[in-house]
């Protein structure tokens, strides 16, 4: 964390994705939803970071500091009856500027590869259904560890599909994808069981089509931050498994080419394609990584002869 000094008081700013809280994660992604220019979108980032804290607030616009009662009263409604001189102080632009680029990290000009959010801040998002009760869909853990082969294609696909149209549609497949009602049983499985289980109810087609669905009601900036999420363990998975997705690798995982990548695991056979299907996505990558890197090795020395 960084330490900075406001008028003698200190704060904590993130220094870099891992350190976010969810108040952190939801301020940048609804930055991201509003198309800021990078030198506004830090500033503001900074503003709501900083805002978050006790004191801070946005005066005509600027980042300030409320003094005296002032710290008592929501700001907006003091501000109709005015403000007496030197009650705030107004911090200079220059200022807001030079701390505004510790936080590079977020919005830069490599911001797809340089996110590293591997945490699910939001384990559990609430979706509101009019009069029925409200309903609670449950997330991946972090580093996407319970999420298998056929959910993370399908999710790849909707994510590969939302960069290239910006159309808030894939979003909703997204979180239909990776967000499902929690299983009854769960703590019971947890206690006879040594595997990675899920909280989640199992990936199905029809769970998938009627979370999409409830997905419509909620805010653009929770589907961001979801996609947030599933944009760091995406690039966590290319940093661990690099032979999988070398640029000169046998294989491309993308939106179209994760059945080559079951069959290239089960030499064709659809009995254990399903299978495949059915194993945790990291099972998956690093058997077949160390299986490029396998033959990568054994054929080195006869192109070298």
């Amino acid at each position: 964390m960084i330490d900075v000094s406001i008028e003698g008081k200190k704060y904590l700013l993130p220094e870099n994705w891992q350190e976010i809280s969810k108040n952190d994660l939801l301020i940048i992604s609804d930055l991201f939803t509003h198309f800021y220019i990078p030198s506004d979108f830090l500033k503001y980032a900074l503003i709501g970071f900083l805002g978050i804290k006790k004191y801070l607030i946005q005066y005509n616009g600027q980042l300030a500091m409320a003094k005296g009662l002032y710290r008592l009263f929501p700001f907006p409604s003091v501000t109709r009856r005015g403000v007496s001189r030197g009650k705030v102080k107004v911090f200079l632009q220059e200022d807001l500027l030079v701390l505004s680029q510790m936080l590079t990290w977020i919005h830069s000009s490599s911001s797809t590869s340089s996110n590293t959010l591997t945490r699910n801040l939001l384990p559990r998002i609430t979706v509101r259904r009019g009069l029925w009760p409200p309903l609670h869909l449950y997330g991946p853990a972090d580093f996407i560890k319970d999420v298998i082969g056929i959910e993370y294609a399908k999710a790849d696909a909707a994510f590969l599909a939302f960069c290239s149209t910006a159309d808030p549609l894939y979003l909703n497949d997204l979180v239909g994808i990776l967000y499902r009602r929690k299983k009854w049983y769960w703590r019971i499985e947890k206690l006879f069981s040594d595997k990675v289980n899920s909280v989640r109810m199992n990936y199905t087609d029809l769970q998938y089509m009627q979370n999409s669905h409830n997905a419509f009601s909620l805010s653009l900036q929770i589907k961001y931050a979801v996609f947030l999420f599933f944009q760091g363990c995406r690039n966590d998975l290319l940093f661990r498994y690099p032979y999988v997705f070398s640029s000169d690798g046998a294989e491309h995982p993308d939106s179209t080419g994760w059945a080559g990548v079951f069959r290239a695991l089960t030499n064709e056979n659809i009995v254990d394609i399903n299978k495949v299907m059915e194993l945790p996505i990291h099972t998956i990558l690093f058997d077949l990584n160390e299986k490029i890197r396998f033959n990568k090795q054994n054929t080195k020395p006869a192109d070298n002869g």
